[in-house]
């Protein structure tokens, strides 16, 4: 999911969500990019409060 250049970049994005996050297609359709969110170095998905931290492979594919 992560480094398929073939696979459409919603997809991925969508894809990684579920896997980390074990999250709903229902909740990950509903997200904006207001829901992604920058503290300094650290990125977070707001899911539900708190927001949850992004990895780093992964925050690269939703900045993308």
């Amino acid at each position: 999911m992560l480094t398929d250049a073939d696979t459409p970049m919603r997809l991925r994005v969508a894809g990684v969500i579920v896997l980390l996050y074990a999250q709903p297609l229902t909740q990950i359709v509903r997200l904006t990019v207001d829901d992604v969110l920058q503290d300094g170095e650290t990125m977070l998905l707001r899911l539900g409060e708190p927001a949850s931290p992004i990895p780093s492979p992964v925050a690269s594919v939703l900045l993308a």
